[in-house]
């Protein structure tokens, strides 16, 4: 038996308690690095039952501590399933959405060549479309390449060098394709056919001297123009093109100088 000593037993707050070796074992085996409880703490737990009650409710103390620390270093698992679920809605939508591709080794009737500079395109939504340019094993193939519930074509057909090109490039105002002259001075018959998705926007690249031509031929039936001096033109079949106006508002002060009834947006 041994009796509680010091000013705390004097003052009668501490009971005479008994020291089993199952307590001296648990003190012996007390880690370094458990939090200890505060004085107040300690005397209310001994009262309570001894020390093999502390060193339980500190190791479980800590065990809770490391537990949210490691919550806390740990992304949660709502956030990784969410970017899951968006990584694959993403590879469907690329699925369903078409790209664009260019049909190879097509003709087309003679009818559909055009003989303007740059080469007018011909834009096809529809099989009766379709069918009033190709013929033959080349609307075949054709057919086979096209689904026009989800897909446009865009027919260049032009008489030119042999060394002439149609560059397509997809900027932020849509596909924009460039006709690059040949050198050679050879007459060549040409024809280029692409296919994009059906809400695709398009145009062809022209520069300010072509967009002035088509304006004086009354061909244009709307206009608008960007603080950044792109000028678009849409002509009456339907085709836009592209250029970049000389000064700001140039393309405004040239319709009205030529009396021209075009409507025209700016920013």
């Amino acid at each position: 038996m041994v009796k509680g000593s010091g000013p705390a037993a004097a003052a009668g707050f501490l009971p005479t308690a008994t020291t089993s070796p199952l307590d001296q074992s648990a003190m012996a085996s007390f880690p370094k690095s458990l939090p200890v409880p505060d004085c107040r703490s300690l005397r209310s737990l001994c009262l309570a039952g001894g020390l093999s009650m502390v060193i339980a409710i500190s190791a479980q103390a800590q065990s809770e501590t490391q537990d949210d620390a490691r919550a806390d270093q740990d992304p949660a698992p709502a956030a990784a399933a969410e970017g899951i679920q968006n990584l694959a809605k993403a590879a469907e939508a690329a699925k369903e959405e078409p790209a664009m591709k260019e049909l190879k080794e097509l003709t087309v009737k003679e009818s559909a060549f055009r003989h303007a500079r740059p080469p007018h395109p011909t834009a096809v939504h529809s099989d009766d479309e379709a069918e009033a340019i190709f013929e033959g094993e080349s609307l075949a193939a054709f057919r086979k390449e096209v689904d026009f519930s989800k897909e446009q074509a865009v027919v260049f057909a032009w008489q030119g060098s042999g060394q002439d090109r149609i560059k397509a490039d997809n900027g932020k105002s849509g596909m924009l394709f460039d006709y690059e002259p040949g050198r050679t001075r050879d007459l060549r018959q040409h024809t280029v056919v692409f296919v994009l998705p059906k809400n695709n926007s398009w145009a062809v690249a022209a520069d300010w001297e072509e967009i002035k031509a088509m304006i004086l031929a009354d061909k244009v039936k709307d206009a608008s123009q960007l603080h950044s001096r792109e000028v678009t033109i849409v002509t009456k079949d339907g085709i836009r093109y592209r250029g970049t106006e000389p000064m700001l508002d140039d393309l405004i002060k040239f319709i009205q100088e030529n009396d021209k009834k075009i409507p025209i947006a700016t920013e």
